[in-house]
Protein backbone atom coordinates (compact mmCIF):
# COMPACT_ATOMS: atom_id res chain seq x y z
CA UNK A 1 0.00 0.00 0.00
CA UNK A 2 1.20 3.55 -0.66
CA UNK A 3 2.69 5.47 2.22
CA UNK A 4 0.69 8.16 3.97
CA UNK A 5 0.54 11.48 2.17
CA UNK A 6 2.85 14.14 3.53
CA UNK A 7 4.02 17.50 2.18
CA UNK A 8 7.44 16.00 1.39
CA UNK A 9 5.93 13.50 -1.08
CA UNK A 10 4.57 16.18 -3.39
CA UNK A 11 0.96 15.78 -2.34
CA UNK A 12 -0.82 19.09 -2.30
CA UNK A 13 -4.27 20.54 -2.62
CA UNK A 14 -4.65 21.55 -6.23
CA UNK A 15 -5.03 25.30 -6.62
CA UNK A 16 -8.75 25.21 -7.24
CA UNK A 17 -11.46 27.40 -5.87
CA UNK A 18 -13.80 25.81 -3.33
CA UNK A 19 -16.48 27.99 -4.96
CA UNK A 20 -17.16 27.64 -8.67
CA UNK A 21 -19.57 29.11 -11.16
CA UNK A 22 -21.67 26.50 -12.94
CA UNK A 23 -22.65 27.74 -16.41
CA UNK A 24 -25.33 25.77 -18.27
CA UNK A 25 -26.66 25.99 -21.80
CA UNK A 26 -29.11 23.67 -23.54
CA UNK A 27 -28.35 23.31 -27.23
CA UNK A 28 -31.04 21.84 -29.45
CA UNK A 29 -29.63 22.95 -32.77
CA UNK A 30 -25.87 22.61 -32.47
CA UNK A 31 -24.08 20.91 -35.35
CA UNK A 32 -22.56 18.01 -33.38
CA UNK A 33 -19.39 18.17 -35.48
CA UNK A 34 -18.55 21.50 -33.83
CA UNK A 35 -18.78 20.18 -30.25
CA UNK A 36 -15.10 19.19 -29.86
CA UNK A 37 -13.97 22.68 -30.88
CA UNK A 38 -16.48 24.30 -28.50
CA UNK A 39 -15.22 22.16 -25.60
CA UNK A 40 -11.59 22.90 -26.50
CA UNK A 41 -12.32 26.64 -26.62
CA UNK A 42 -14.03 26.60 -23.22
CA UNK A 43 -11.11 24.71 -21.66
CA UNK A 44 -8.63 27.11 -23.27
CA UNK A 45 -10.52 30.03 -21.71
CA UNK A 46 -10.03 28.56 -18.23
CA UNK A 47 -12.97 26.22 -17.67
CA UNK A 48 -12.16 23.75 -14.90
CA UNK A 49 -14.38 21.14 -16.51
CA UNK A 50 -16.88 20.77 -19.33
CA UNK A 51 -19.68 18.21 -19.15
CA UNK A 52 -22.00 17.33 -22.02
CA UNK A 53 -25.16 15.22 -21.66
CA UNK A 54 -27.73 14.34 -24.26
CA UNK A 55 -31.45 14.61 -23.74
CA UNK A 56 -34.57 16.07 -25.28
CA UNK A 57 -35.51 19.72 -25.54
CA UNK A 58 -38.63 21.55 -26.59
CA UNK A 59 -41.06 19.57 -28.69
CA UNK A 60 -39.05 16.38 -28.10
CA UNK A 61 -36.08 17.50 -30.18
CA UNK A 62 -32.68 16.00 -29.40
CA UNK A 63 -30.61 18.41 -27.31
CA UNK A 64 -27.28 18.68 -25.52
CA UNK A 65 -26.88 20.09 -22.02
CA UNK A 66 -23.51 21.77 -21.71
CA UNK A 67 -22.34 22.40 -18.16
CA UNK A 68 -19.10 24.31 -17.57
CA UNK A 69 -17.24 25.03 -14.31
CA UNK A 70 -15.50 28.39 -13.91
CA UNK A 71 -13.08 29.23 -11.08
CA UNK A 72 -13.94 32.94 -10.85
CA UNK A 73 -16.05 35.76 -12.27
CA UNK A 74 -13.74 36.83 -15.11
CA UNK A 75 -13.53 33.28 -16.45
CA UNK A 76 -17.30 32.82 -16.00
CA UNK A 77 -17.95 35.93 -18.08
CA UNK A 78 -15.52 34.77 -20.79
CA UNK A 79 -17.17 31.34 -20.91
CA UNK A 80 -20.67 32.80 -21.30
CA UNK A 81 -19.38 35.07 -24.06
CA UNK A 82 -17.81 32.07 -25.82
CA UNK A 83 -21.04 30.07 -25.56
CA UNK A 84 -22.91 32.90 -27.29
CA UNK A 85 -20.24 33.28 -29.98
CA UNK A 86 -19.49 29.59 -30.65
CA UNK A 87 -22.90 27.94 -30.28
CA UNK A 88 -26.41 28.79 -31.47
CA UNK A 89 -27.70 29.18 -27.88
CA UNK A 90 -29.81 32.20 -27.09
CA UNK A 91 -29.32 31.89 -23.34
CA UNK A 92 -27.08 30.57 -20.60
CA UNK A 93 -27.77 30.10 -16.90
CA UNK A 94 -25.19 30.29 -14.16
CA UNK A 95 -24.98 29.93 -10.39
CA UNK A 96 -22.29 29.71 -7.73
CA UNK A 97 -21.75 26.40 -5.94
CA UNK A 98 -19.47 25.19 -3.18
CA UNK A 99 -17.34 22.12 -3.80
CA UNK A 100 -14.83 19.89 -2.10
CA UNK A 101 -11.67 18.58 -3.74
CA UNK A 102 -9.11 16.04 -2.64
CA UNK A 103 -5.41 16.75 -2.30
CA UNK A 104 -3.78 15.21 -5.37
CA UNK A 105 -0.44 13.80 -6.33
CA UNK A 106 0.76 12.86 -9.77
CA UNK A 107 3.42 10.17 -9.93
CA UNK A 108 4.93 7.87 -12.50
CA UNK A 109 4.61 4.08 -12.34
CA UNK A 110 6.64 1.53 -14.29
CA UNK A 111 4.69 -0.89 -16.50
CA UNK A 112 5.46 -3.37 -19.27
CA UNK A 113 4.29 -0.60 -21.62
CA UNK A 114 6.75 1.94 -20.24
CA UNK A 115 6.42 4.57 -17.52
CA UNK A 116 2.90 5.96 -17.11
CA UNK A 117 1.64 8.86 -14.99
CA UNK A 118 -1.13 8.25 -12.47
CA UNK A 119 -3.11 10.82 -10.50
CA UNK A 120 -3.88 9.96 -6.88
CA UNK A 121 -6.51 11.50 -4.63
CA UNK A 122 -5.75 11.50 -0.91
CA UNK A 123 -8.05 11.59 2.12
CA UNK A 124 -6.81 11.47 5.71
CA UNK A 125 -3.33 10.50 4.52
CA UNK A 126 -4.51 7.57 2.41
CA UNK A 127 -4.96 7.13 -1.35
CA UNK A 128 -8.71 6.81 -1.95
CA UNK A 129 -8.67 7.08 -5.74
CA UNK A 130 -6.08 6.58 -8.42
CA UNK A 131 -6.39 6.84 -12.18
CA UNK A 132 -3.83 6.62 -14.95
CA UNK A 133 -3.69 9.55 -17.34
CA UNK A 134 -5.83 8.41 -20.27
CA UNK A 135 -3.93 10.15 -23.07
CA UNK A 136 -0.63 8.57 -21.99
CA UNK A 137 -2.27 5.14 -21.75
CA UNK A 138 -3.74 5.56 -25.23
CA UNK A 139 -0.32 6.38 -26.71
CA UNK A 140 1.19 3.32 -24.99
CA UNK A 141 -1.66 1.06 -26.14
CA UNK A 142 -1.25 2.19 -29.74
CA UNK A 143 2.54 1.86 -29.61
CA UNK A 144 2.31 -1.72 -28.28
CA UNK A 145 -0.74 -2.81 -30.28
CA UNK A 146 -2.79 -3.74 -27.20
CA UNK A 147 -6.26 -2.69 -26.02
CA UNK A 148 -6.41 0.52 -23.98
CA UNK A 149 -8.02 -1.29 -21.04
CA UNK A 150 -4.97 -3.59 -20.78
CA UNK A 151 -2.64 -0.61 -20.38
CA UNK A 152 -4.97 1.08 -17.85
CA UNK A 153 -5.09 -2.13 -15.78
CA UNK A 154 -1.29 -2.45 -15.91
CA UNK A 155 -0.90 1.10 -14.61
CA UNK A 156 -3.34 0.46 -11.76
CA UNK A 157 -1.54 -2.74 -10.78
CA UNK A 158 1.82 -0.92 -10.93
CA UNK A 159 0.35 1.76 -8.68
CA UNK A 160 -0.52 -0.97 -6.16
CA UNK A 161 -4.24 -0.83 -6.87
CA UNK A 162 -6.86 -2.89 -8.64
CA UNK A 163 -9.33 -1.53 -11.17
CA UNK A 164 -12.31 -1.36 -8.83
CA UNK A 165 -10.81 -0.66 -5.41
CA UNK A 166 -8.13 1.65 -4.05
Amino acid sequence: APAACAPCCGCERVAESPRVAVVTAVLDDLDARTLPSVVARLLALGALDVFVASGHGKKGRPALRLEVLAPDEPVRAALVDALFRETPTLGARWRWEERSTLPRRRREVQTAFGPLPVKEGWLDGVVVTCQPELEDCLVAAQAHGVPLRVVIQAALVAAGLHADTP
